[in-house]
């Protein structure tokens, strides 16, 4: 997430509640501007093309590493 969020560990209750307090603190311009953030890397790392290198980055990964064996 870098600076575009809060990120909080799976299933952790006192740490989501201590992100949207951390969200909460913050200003309007604050948020304005971590919604710009998480807005520019939404469009920039989750893009089909982004999506589908990433899968077929993963593909070949599996099939080097079956191949080896």
């Amino acid at each position: 997430i870098g600076d575009a969020g809060v990120a909080v560990p799976v299933r952790d209750a006192a740490a989501l509640a201590r992100g949207w307090q951390q969200l909460l603190a913050l200003s309007a311009d604050e948020r304005r501007e971590l919604g710009r953030r998480a807005r520019e890397r939404m469009c920039t790392e989750f893009t089909i093309p982004a999506l589908a290198r990433r899968t077929a980055d993963a593909l070949e990964s599996v099939a080097q590493g079956r191949s080896a064996k």
